[in-house]
């Protein structure tokens, strides 16, 4: 929601179905550099959070 107002679009408004997902820009290099705490969603509580995983697999980015 940081970033909601740099977007040329209003997230909270014109994202309605799976679809409009595809309005958002490529955020994958922005990604990898957040720290992890910063990922997990403020209302989960921390014991549900049973481990955080890393991998050095890739993934197929299809434009």
């Amino acid at each position: 929601m940081k970033r909601a107002a740099d977007l040329p679009f209003d997230p909270l408004g014109d994202v309605r179905e799976v679809e409009d997902h595809g309005l958002f820009p490529n955020l994958v290099d922005e990604l990898r550099g957040v720290p992890v705490q910063d990922l997990i969603p403020r209302g989960l509580s921390p014991h549900h959070v049973t481990g955080i995983y890393e991998s050095g697999g890739t993934a197929v980015i299809r434009d």
